[in-house]
């Protein structure tokens, strides 16, 4: 959140999380001006993202566009240790 306060000029933004049986969703939102996900280089906030998901290894997925805000989905597994 701190990105978006900085970056991000967006007007709202949202989280949601989510559960299904064996995974935990973190869906976030917003409507900022995004960015171009092919020139965009990894920044210390979503290479830091990028870093804690690889820890506990979930999967993150970011989609931007220039103008059309951004979101971003973490999804975990949670029976990976069992």
């Amino acid at each position: 959140f701190n990105n978006v306060l900085q970056h991000a000029q967006a007007t709202s933004a949202e989280l949601n999380i989510s559960q299904s049986k064996n995974q935990l969703f973190f869906i976030y939102k917003d409507d900022g001006q995004g960015f171009d996900m092919k020139t965009n280089k990894k920044g210390n906030g979503l290479f830091n993202l990028y870093e804690r998901c690889k820890i506990i290894n979930a999967k993150l997925d970011i989609y931007s566009q220039i103008g059309k805000g951004t979101t971003i989905k973490i999804t975990l597994n949670l029976n990976q240790h069992e």
